[in-house]
């Protein structure tokens, strides 16, 4: 290897001239497709590679989701070089850079046991992914207006606007879809030490990253004496009187929303966008529209808007 090589995020040395299955490693390329901007940087907000995967392998047929997911992994070696200089370099270079993509993709498909090459449904997912993407991140511009055109030459519609979050929550999303799709136990990451191969100063703790002190149910929380005289913490909360039913019927439609945006979409969402979406159903509720359980979804969306304010600091 001589010193022909680079050093990824765990500490591995590694030559992208000649990737070997042993070289890859999904942590370096979770956390490195995570600081990674597409469009080489030109969107009105950050967007990540990692969550631009993410989508495709949503978009991607079941069998090939994790090809899908792992399709732009050479970028964790060679960076994300625009389709144009892509092009423009094969009358140049010829193909010499499609042909180092290809060999790291290679060890990849080695490294996870994946077919050698790019299922027509990746493509696909991949075209319609840049489509709804560009349509989300270049405003009223020349190039929105041309990816508007495609979606009148075949490109899937979203029919909503790509939220982008930070890097962190972007290797973690990566993270968390990897170890879902892939059927090799022994490749899954463990994302509780998933920072143990570069020290202490990189390891985050993703479960208390945001939380908030709830009263009541902390070491601090008063004792109370029941009357039998049997002790125990006092909880200020009437759980048991949460109505059963309708409780379950929300839990319903959270699982329909999970299967249609994925799990936890609504975090990406504003508090207003909450608000007005739970008026909307109870209005049509009182409008006589019965064409969906417009009372369930107003008190999802009402939760929703509630813990968005409580985690704010909002009243």
């Amino acid at each position: 290897m001589a010193d022909n090589f680079i050093q990824t995020y765990t500490g591995k040395r590694v030559d992208p001239m000649h990737m070997r299955p042993d070289d890859v490693c999904i942590a370096d390329i979770a956390h490195a497709l995570a600081l990674t901007n597409r469009f080489t940087g030109h969107t009105t907000s950050p967007y990540s590679v990692a969550q631009h995967s993410c989508l495709v392998a949503d978009l991607c047929p079941r069998p090939w989701k994790l090809w899908g997911l792992l399709h732009d992994a050479p970028e964790a070696y060679l960076a994300d070089i625009s389709r144009p200089v892509k092009i423009g370099l094969r009358s140049i270079v010829g193909n010499a850079l499609d042909d180092i993509d290809s060999s790291i993709m290679n060890a990849v498909c080695k490294k996870f046991g994946l077919s050698k090459e790019e299922p027509p449904a990746v493509k696909k997912a991949d075209d319609d992914a840049i489509a709804n993407e560009a349509f989300s991140f270049f405003g009223k511009t020349e190039a929105y207006k041309h990816w508007h055109h495609q979606f009148e030459n075949g490109y899937k519609r979203l029919g909503y606007l790509i939220e982008p979050v930070g890097w962190e929550e972007a290797e973690v999303m990566f993270f968390s879809e990897f170890n879902r799709l892939c059927e090799n136990k022994e490749e899954q990451y463990d994302l509780a030490t998933q920072f143990d191969a570069v020290g202490d100063r990189h390891r985050r703790d993703m479960s208390t990253k945001t939380a908030i002190k709830l009263p009541g149910v902390g070491t601090d929380a008063p004792t109370a004496v029941s009357a039998n005289g049997g002790k125990q913490s006092h909880v200020p909360y009437r759980c048991d009187l949460l109505p059963a039913s309708a409780a379950l019927r929300v839990s319903a439609i959270l699982e329909e929303g999970a299967k249609k945006y994925g799990d936890n979409n609504w975090r990406k969402l504003e508090l207003s966008d909450h608000v007005n979406h739970a008026m909307t159903h109870v209005l049509a509720h009182l409008a006589g529209d019965r064409q969906d359980d417009h009372l369930g979804h107003a008190a999802c969306r009402m939760l929703f808007a509630l813990e968005t304010a409580l985690t704010k600091g909002e009243k």
